[in-house]
């Protein structure tokens, strides 16, 4: 292959992985192509084509092997599915696939926010082998099927159950709330009205970018009282507040 073509594989690659959230399947099929692909005479180990795009072999070699998985095996999942699983030790994935499916969402949220959900269905399974020592691998299955449904079913009435005690509060509390709110909207405006004006001639560039940083963490705080005020709220605070700086 002439440099010119080389250079349209690299520029590829990393076009697609830019976007590798939504484009997962199209960057493994990409780097299958250019390392797994019989039908390409033009194919490289996972070492040239790393080496090429400046990423590792086992970065490069993980996600051909993955997809090349969910090619030949039609019970596998997406590649994007397959790839996180790929992240979970051994014994804890057919659970983690479980109990994702159960709630309804990705492998990657599931093992990242539902850590106790997947521990509990664990320690079912285990309380289910003492009993069954026996166990084959299609009634492992069924039990972590069942178990992570009930965790789902219980987690619904969980998120329910705020929901129902959120809309019973004191009126009292959304008073406080809503003057919070007011006082916060009646600062925005004084700013806004200093902002206004000979701005420019007012303030150094450097100056104006840093008020305007600040504008965009205070346009996500507020999108973040939003969710917050929302009835099915599925987020990691701790972290959201930590990228706003607020401890």
């Amino acid at each position: 292959m002439n440099k010119k073509g080389l250079e349209r594989v690299v520029r590829q690659d990393h076009k697609l992985e830019a976007t590798a959230e939504k484009a997962t399947n199209a960057l493994a099929k990409h780097r299958w192509h250019w390392t797994l692909d019989e039908s390409n005479e033009e194919r490289m180990t996972f070492a040239e084509y790393a080496r090429l795009v400046g990423r590792s072999r086992e970065t490069i070699g993980a996600m051909a092997n993955t997809y090349e998985a969910v090619r030949v095996n039609p019970d596998s999942e997406d590649v994007q599915t397959e790839h996180e699983l790929k992240r979970v030790p051994l014994h804890d994935r057919e659970i983690v696939r479980a109990v994702a499916k159960a709630l309804g969402m990705s492998v990657s949220h599931t093992r990242h926010y539902y850590k106790e959900h997947i521990l509990r269905v664990n320690n079912t399974l285990a309380e289910v082998r003492e009993t069954e020592p026996d166990m084959t691998e299609e009634r492992e299955r069924e039990v972590i099927a069942k178990a992570a449904q009930l965790v789902a079913r219980e987690h619904a009435a969980e998120k329910a159950s705020k929901k129902s005690k959120k809309q019973q509060s004191k009126p009292v509390q959304w008073l406080i709330l809503d003057g919070k709110i007011q006082r916060a909207r009646d600062y925005v405006n004084d700013a806004l009205d200093c902002a206004r004006g000979d701005f420019e001639s007012e303030y150094s560039e450097d100056v104006a970018l840093a008020l305007q940083g600040a504008a965009d963490k205070l346009l996500a705080a507020v999108q973040l009282l939003k969710t917050a005020l929302g009835d099915d709220v599925e987020i990691d605070w701790d972290a959201e507040l930590e990228k706003l700086g607020v401890s």
